[in-house]
């Protein structure tokens, strides 16, 4: 058998990766489909995969298999934000529908009576953080992984309060 250093790689679009599978199953009278081994998944979506055929192996890296998370059945973009707050305000990150994946935050100076709330926009607004208090210092950041994208309907606020204001520091990652 040759070795993977002989091997050349193949780039494909995931059109062409298809094409050439469906052909090679159908048109030169393959029994089965060949075994298809995914080696990784790069952060743009591109995977690198290997076809385990009858007459060797091939390597791939196919491409433009990425094209946004899909929520009620539209593909959705991935926005990640970074906030640096030092007074109580309301910082509107969007004013639009938007699933949240992710929050972390860390205090890197205590206010005084002060909070941190992470809601949607809606009249009566649903809370995702509510008044998380920050009047103590982080040293890991706080986080917030739901299992699924979670709906903020109308936006997303981010809300600190208090007598005196903390200084925070808020990473939020959400689909539109």
């Amino acid at each position: 058998m040759a070795s993977r250093e002989n091997i050349p790689e193949i780039s494909l679009t995931a059109t062409e990766f298809r094409g050439r599978l469906k052909s090679a199953y159908q048109d030169k009278g393959v029994k089965a489909p060949r075994k298809i081994h995914n080696l990784g998944v790069f952060a743009d979506g591109t995977r690198y995969l290997v076809e385990d055929g009858t007459r060797g192996i091939s390597y791939y890296l196919v491409t433009d298999l990425f094209q946004g998370f899909p929520i009620s059945k539209a593909a959705k973009s991935l926005t990640a934000t970074a906030n640096h707050l030092t007074t109580n305000a309301t910082t509107t990150l969007t004013s639009s529908d938007a699933w949240i994946i992710a929050i972390a935050f860390v205090v890197t100076v205590v206010g005084t009576a002060s909070t941190i709330t992470v809601q949607d926009k809606v009249g009566t607004p649903k809370k995702l953080v509510n008044a998380a208090i920050t009047t103590a210092l982080n040293t890991t950041p706080t986080t917030v992984f739901p299992v699924q994208p979670l709906l903020m309907t109308s936006g997303i606020d981010i809300i600190t309060a208090g007598t005196g204001a903390a200084t925070i520091d808020i990473w939020i990652t959400y689909l539109q």
